[in-house]
């Protein structure tokens, strides 16, 4: 198309005039030889042509849809079970028994026991004592006188021959019964009754209930929404130039 273009446009540059010498004055271009004839091509002009053409764009358009989800919840149910309880109860029966009491009882036995008793005996022994008389008194020598004594000297003395007696005690011996007594601790019973108590155990059936944990499910509704993108395009009108071109017929 290019090569075309030039060729049509080649006589206008063959014909176009000189430039000028200035101040509006063109000079005439001198013919010398033969001149050429060329050929007239074809004339062209620019012509407006309306195109429509497509311009798009990416949008996003929010689609949702509802999904159905399973949750699960704890919940407690009740479970009872029959279990057997231990029951005791005090019960009170009368059995025979003995109280007794320690007391301290008085034991006595004989011992034989050697003693003295003391009696009083008369002793008597004889005693043998000097009886003397006075001197009579005389005439001669002396100191006062002649004594009466024939052999002239001292008094005259005999022995008197006494029995004195005396108490003297004397142990006699003897043997007494002697009680020896002693406490003895005695232990007296007597027969009572008295209370005991029993315990008496049964089993009674009692009914124990807890609660146990479950996992119920339950389903939820869920909204899922997402983003989806979609080609918006619009006709777009364009003036595109073109080239038109007629041929001359000579």
């Amino acid at each position: 198309m290019y090569k075309f273009l030039a060729i049509a446009f080649l006589p206008l540059v063959l014909a176009a005039p000189e430039p000028s010498g200035g101040y509006g004055y063109r000079a005439a271009r001198p013919v010398y030889g033969p001149v050429a004839v060329v050929k007239q091509g074809p004339a062209c002009r620019t012509e407006y042509e309306t195109v429509i053409t497509k311009k798009c764009a990416t949008s996003y358009e929010k689609s949702c849809r509802t999904q159905v989800e399973t949750k699960y919840k704890t919940v407690y149910e009740t479970q009872c079970d029959t279990i057997n309880v231990k029951k005791c109860v005090p019960v009170a029966r009368q059995v025979p028994d003995q109280v007794c009491q320690v007391r301290n009882e008085q034991v006595c036995t004989q011992d034989t026991q050697k003693t003295y008793e003391v009696s009083y005996e008369k002793q008597c022994q004889d005693i043998a004592k000097q009886n003397c008389a006075p001197a009579a008194v005389g005439y001669g020598h002396g100191r006062y006188g002649r004594s009466a004594d024939p052999s002239g000297y001292g008094p005259k003395c005999s022995t008197i021959i006494e029995k004195v007696c005396t108490q003297q005690p004397v142990k006699v011996p003897k043997y007494v019964n002697v009680p020896r007594c002693s406490n003895v601790p005695k232990t007296e019973c007597k027969d009572i009754t008295r209370t005991v108590t029993d315990t008496k155990c049964s089993n009674i059936p009692q009914q124990k209930c807890s609660q146990v944990p479950k996992q119920d499910s339950y389903e939820v509704p869920l909204e899922i929404c997402e983003k989806i993108p979609m080609e918006q395009c619009v006709d777009v009108p364009k003036q595109v130039a073109k080239q038109v071109c007629k041929e001359y017929k000579h």
